[in-house]
Order: structure tokens, then C-alpha cells, then sequence
């Protein structure tokens, strides 16, 4: 063999539409190759069946000479690269629905978290996890009543993705949107989504002592197919947005924050000092 193992490579990468970048030869002996693809996940259509497309655009880089008995060896996904072509459509057809299958069983479990010292050491009763929970279990949901948020930036982030991680589809908490530096759980959800709304219910015209931040947001984002919502604290203003939300809980983010931040605004609107926005 006398070619370029960067040309192999990019034969390799091109063969199965991956990034150049992420295809790399690690070993070269007397009769075989071997490449690595530095990837997370790999759609099963990029290489079921693949083999005899791949060892095509290995040969037609110059320099190579495959042997009559060449084949393709790979462990895990890769290994379906040499499943017979004719078994190609139907195990795509079934990979496909189990993913939907899985991925409607994921949207459809959900954790609830409170948060708050006072909530923590049980100054308060947490009656908004109760009811939460059998809204939603009247809604086809089956849910996990989660552990107190504390009042930590990272704590929360790293509850969240410990949900996602454990397939939640809808992770929702309540508490945590104020002003105050404490409140953290909007700025957690922006930190973990990659699509996010967190629109302002309030706003204040300067800080102070006690409202360290511009105003008060509630929040929603989504990343992959789980979905953060963030609702305020106070019980009869879960209702209040639960009941704005409860047939949006499939719409976009933007869709649910600005519903439950409309409905907040109504009721306070009639607060001094707080400017309807």
C-alpha cells in the first residue's frame, strides 16, 4: 500500500457523509486497516449495509489494492455496516420505530421539583408537587416527585441534567424565578436548553436590597426532546400558570413562558411600582 492514510480517512468520511474531521486511521498492519470515528452518535442509515459501498471507495483511492476476501469489521453501530443490503429497508423501518416509540415514552414521563430553604427545612408545605403531580397524571403522564432545588446555580443545572440523562421529556419546578440573587432556576434552564424563553412578568426600576436582579421571569427551553419550565412559587400562582400552559405543554417554549408570564402580568398589573410590560 502506498497511499495517504489522511486520503483513507477522508475516503472513509465521504463514504459515510461523517465529517472529515472526525474520521481517523489508528492502526496500519500488512493487511488491514483501522479507522476510528470520533462520534457520539452515528445514524444507523449512514452505515447499515454500507460494506460493500465503503470497501468501493477504499479501492478508488490510489495506491490501495484490496484482496478478493476484503471485508469490513466493526463493533457496535458500525457492525450493521455489513448486514446484507436486501436487510437494509427493514431494519431502518425498525430502528425508526422504536425510536419514535421511545422517544414518545421519554416525552411522556416528567419530575417535579420544589425549591427553596424554606421548603428544605419545612418552614413551608409544599402543596404545589402534589397537586402538579396529578395534574399531570390526569394528563396520561407518569411522574416523579423530585428532591428540593436548593438555592445553588450549579445544583440546579446539575439536577436538570441528571433528568435529562434519566429520560425525562418535561421537567418542571416551581420557585426560584425572583429577583432575589438566591433565585436561580431561570438562569439554570438558559444554561442546560438550547432553545429557551424567559420573559419578564415584572421589572424593577433599580435594584436594592432585597431585588438584586432587573425584575422577575418565569421560563421554558428545550433541549433534545426534554423540556424545562420554570413556575413561580406561590401555590395559587402555580395554579394560575399551570391551568395558561396545560394545553401548550407540546408547543414551543416561547409558546408556554409567554402564556404563563401573560397570565402573571394580568394579576399583578395592578401592583405599585411594577410597570405592565
Amino acid at each position: 500500500m502506498g497511499c495517504h492514510l489522511g486520503d483513507l480517512a477522508r475516503a472513509v468520511a465521504s463514504c459515510l457523509r461523517l465529517p472529515e474531521e472526525r474520521v481517523i486511521v489508528i492502526d496500519v498492519r500488512e493487511d488491514e486497516v483501522a479507522f476510528d470515528v470520533l462520534l457520539h452518535e452515528l445514524p444507523a442509515e449512514t452505515v447499515v449495509g454500507r460494506e460493500a459501498d465503503l470497501l468501493a471507495a477504499l479501492a478508488a483511492v490510489p495506491g490501495v489494492a484490496l484482496g478478493t476476501g476484503a471485508h469490513v469489521t466493526a463493533d457496535g453501530v458500525l457492525g450493521l455496516i455489513a448486514l446484507p443490503e436486501k436487510m437494509r429497508d427493514q431494519l431502518l423501518q425498525e430502528s425508526a420505530r422504536m425510536g419514535d416509540e421511545i422517544a414518545r415514552r421519554v416525552r411522556q414521563r416528567a419530575i417535579v421539583f420544589p425549591t427553596g430553604s424554606e421548603v428544605m427545612k419545612g418552614m413551608i408545605d409544599d402543596t404545589n408537587t402534589p397537586y402538579l403531580a396529578l395534574e399531570l397524571e390526569r394528563m396520561g403522564y407518569c411522574v416523579q416527585r423530585g428532591h428540593v432545588l436548593p438555592d445553588d446555580l450549579d445544583s440546579v443545572i446539575g439536577a436538570f441534567n441528571q433528568a435529562i440523562e434519566k429520560g425525562y421529556g418535561l421537567v418542571v419546578t416551581t420557585g426560584g424565578v425572583g429577583a432575589e440573587a438566591k433565585d436561580v432556576n431561570v438562569e439554570a434552564m438558559e444554561t442546560v436548553c438550547d432553545e429557551v424563553a424567559a420573559p419578564y412578568v415584572v421589572r424593577f426600576e433599580r435594584p436594592n436590597h432585597r431585588h438584586q436582579k432587573a425584575g422577575i421571569r418565569v421560563g421554558a427551553g428545550q433541549t433534545g426532546i426534554t423540556r424545562i419550565i420554570n413556575l413561580p412559587g406561590p401555590h395559587d400562582e402555580v395554579v394560575l400558570c399551570f391551568e395558561a400552559i396545560r394545553p401548550l405543554l407540546d408547543a414551543p417554549p416561547a409558546a408556554i413562558a409567554t402564556a404563563m408570564a401573560e397570565a402573571l402580568r394580568d394579576r399583578w398589573a395592578h401592583y405599585a411600582g411594577h410597570s405592565r410590560l
